[in-house]
């Protein structure tokens, strides 16, 4: 008997135990629950808080630029040989119609490049930046190429070409495939907006 009643007792109190280290083991994860959440929780709306400015001012830009675009009827795209003429482009720049067989590389360029390369380029999905320097001092046309060079840069230079084109009654105009958009003065953010929403949306996006 005396050895039943102690195995009981025993049972008694490694069952006492067992609920103390049970009740030790939920404070703690209670503690490690409360302090989790007065870290992580902050940090996880502070994430979400940048997160929203970073989306809110990407859609303030492309909304401000949308304003300026302008849709051009597509003019097709058909391949001549260079040299040989064709019905006026709808638009100057252009924004599509006939072209050499030969696109234009991306890149920035500090001489004319004729109008049915840079199209053919544009069939690509690329976005042209045409700029203007007539009006400009030596050195302001040096230092509107430096920011239009900044920007290429920021961008990645993939399908994205800059060229020069006098006669523009712009300073800068941005093209892409019956798309354009005409600038008076340099807008990084606005340019930005527009290859953003326009590179790679080309009739042959695929090509190089």
């Amino acid at each position: 008997m005396l050895l039943l009643a102690g195995a009981r007792a025993g049972r008694r109190m490694s069952t006492k135990a067992r609920r103390r280290q049970e009740a030790r083991q939920a404070r703690s994860h209670r503690r490690q629950t409360t302090r989790w959440l007065a870290i992580g929780l902050p940090l996880l709306i502070l994430m979400a808080l940048i997160g929203y400015a970073v989306w809110s001012s990407t859609q303030r830009a492309a909304l401000a630029g949308q304003a300026h675009w302008q849709d051009f009827p597509n003019q097709g795209q058909e391949h001549i040989e260079v040299g040989v003429s064709h019905p006026a482009y709808n638009s100057d720049p252009p924004t599509s119609g006939p072209h050499y067989k030969q696109p234009a590389k991306a890149g920035f360029y500090d001489e004319a490049v004729e109008d049915e390369y840079l199209v053919h380029s544009m069939e690509h999905g690329y976005v042209i930046i045409w700029y203007n320097c007539e009006k400009l001092s030596d050195a302001d046309c040096a230092g509107l190429k430096a920011q239009i060079r900044q920007v290429m840069q920021d961008e990645g230079t993939a399908k994205l070409i800059a060229a020069p084109r006098t006669g523009m009654a712009s300073l800068i105009a941005l093209t892409a495939w019956t798309r354009l958009d005409r600038l008076d003065l340099f807008d990084d953010k606005r340019i930005k907006a527009f290859v953003e929403a326009f590179r790679g949306q080309g009739p042959e996006p695929n090509a190089p």
